[in-house]
């Protein structure tokens, strides 16, 4: 088990799992920071631990949950002089964690940070896992099963997507809510920079998304531009998808093309 990353980072990172039932993130700034440079740690942050709570940090060793209570019902967010520590109760798989260090990579252009450790609850192994530097980072792959056909043309050389989920039945406005809610976090987390692979740098990353959804039946179609990221990152999309149909909108299919 580790965590798989294609950057040198210009800050200390670690990662360790826990039988606590919280996942933490402590981050650390260099002195001087000041809180609007905390802010924006936060809102990297929350993003993540947002996605995590909607079934996208899941992976090979976490299978997809989601938790539809609203983001601070369930965060909890200590500020320092120089830093802070967000937890949720929320498990996430280990490769989930490279997302996060994509996001604080790029932000590091922004605000100058020393350290990141994240405490990961809910896994069987207790102890330090390593975070290694490779030719390419490994995002989280989707977690095996997949309840619903998919069928996959992400190969294809376009800067445009079409994501279409072919319900059971006609969606619900209580389902489109929850549909709606996911789409937008990802892209948030993609905006962030999660999504980074090399020889991508910091600043090359981009997507725009439909700020609405077209429902056509039993069809909802969702188009994505100016994609400019891994493409590996819309993995989790596709875990978001397995708990929206496990416990919202029951799905049978997914085309990603």
């Amino acid at each position: 088990m580790e965590i798989v990353i294609g950057y040198d980072l210009p800050f200390r990172a670690s990662a360790f799992t826990t039988p606590d039932p919280m996942l933490r993130i402590r981050v650390g700034c260099r002195p001087g920071a000041t809180h609007e440079d905390l802010l924006r740690v936060e809102a990297h942050g929350v993003t993540f631990i947002e996605a995590a709570l909607l079934g996208m940090g899941a992976g090979a060793r976490v299978p997809p949950r989601m938790d539809a209570r609203p983001i601070d019902d369930v965060l909890r967010v200590g500020f320092g002089r120089d830093g802070l520590a967000l937890e949720a109760p929320v498990v996430i798989d280990p490769s989930y964690v490279v997302v996060l260090l994509h996001k604080l990579l790029c932000l590091s252009e922004l605000v100058q940070l020393e350290s990141v450790a994240v405490e990961l609850p809910g896994l069987a192994a207790h102890g330090p896992v390593p975070i290694v530097r490779r030719e390419t980072s490994e995002l989280p792959e989707t977690h095996p099963g997949l309840p619903f056909v998919l069928e996959d043309e992400r190969g294809g050389y376009t800067s445009t997507r079409t994501v279409t989920l072919i319900h059971a039945e006609p969606p619900s406005e209580v389902a489109l809510v929850a549909l709606r809610r996911g789409l937008r976090v990802w892209v948030s987390q993609a905006l962030q920079g999660g999504f980074i692979s090399p020889p991508m740098g910091r600043g090359d990353y981009f997507v725009s998304a439909d700020d609405v959804v077209q429902v056509l039946d039993d069809e909802v179609i969702w188009g994505i531009e100016n994609v400019r990221l891994d493409l590996d990152g819309m993995n989790g999309l596709l875990n978001f998808f397995t708990a929206y149909h496990d416990q919202v909108a029951a799905l049978r299919g997914v085309v990603l093309e």
